[in-house]
C-alpha cells in the first residue's frame, strides 16, 4: 500500500492517480472534502498535484 502523504513528493503521477482514487472510493465519495494542504511540500512535483486535483475532479463529475 501507498503512503499517501509521504509519497506524493515522490511517486510517478500514475501512482498518485490510483492512490487518489483508492482513497476517495474508501470515503464513499460524497459529502467529503479531499484536503491535502497539509502534505505538500515547496518539493512537491506540480504534475502529482495535478494528478491528485485532476482525479478528485472526474470522480466528483462521474458520480454526481
Amino acid at each position: 500500500a501507498m503512503d499517501f502523504l509521504a509519497d506524493i513528493n515522490n511517486a510517478a503521477p500514475e501512482a498518485i492517480r490510483q492512490a487518489t482514487r483508492r482513497i476517495v472510493d474508501e470515503g464513499g465519495g460524497h459529502g467529503h472534502i479531499f484536503n491535502l494542504s497539509h502534505g505538500l511540500l515547496r518539493e512537491t512535483p506540480f504534475d502529482n498535484v495535478r494528478a491528485v486535483v485532476d482525479t478528485v475532479r472526474a470522480h466528483r463529475t462521474v458520480t454526481t
